[in-house]
């Protein structure tokens, strides 16, 4: 099986899950970090979302009030935009992600749930299949736009 387009949870998978997106990508992501955290899973949860600026981070206060609550959920919100003022990291989410994966437990192995802009999805699944990532735990939503992508 190739990587795979659509957001379906696989909860049998006990492993690391990271979440990418950017955007109106938000609403699918939001969903699974809270159908994860209600089922109580204890496996690590990462969520690097991206925005242009402070005023465009969805439920900032939100996942910022989850990651305080919930021991295995951590939240990285990325400007590209940032003003002067912002402590964050600024550049982009699927930069961010790749350049933290050396502290991402099991990042080889984990599953992850793409969903935001066109290009940025496409980018990401060639840079995480020459990384090495299994293929099989590659999961997108493109709301109905194909994404080219070369199979295995």
């Amino acid at each position: 099986m190739d990587s795979t387009e659509g957001l379906t949870i696989d909860f049998t998978h006990p492993g690391t899950k990271v979440l990418l997106g950017a955007g109106s990508g938000m609403a699918p992501l939001r969903a699974i970090i809270h159908s994860l955290l209600a089922d109580g899973t204890s496996a690590p949860v990462y969520f690097f979302y991206g925005a242009r600026t402070e005023e465009d981070l969805l439920y900032f206060d939100e996942f910022t009030g989850l990651q305080k609550q919930q021991e295995n959920f951590r939240y990285y919100p990325v400007l590209s935009q940032p003003s002067e003022s912002w402590l964050g990291q600024a550049g982009y989410a699927q930069d961010a992600m790749f350049k933290m994966r050396s502290k991402i437990d099991a990042f080889g192995q984990a599953q992850l749930y793409l969903c935001g802009p066109q290009n940025m999805m496409q980018q990401t699944i060639h840079r995480l299949r020459t990384a090495g990532v299994n293929t099989n735990h590659i999961f997108w939503d493109t709301f109905g736009q194909p994404i080219a992508t070369e199979r295995d």
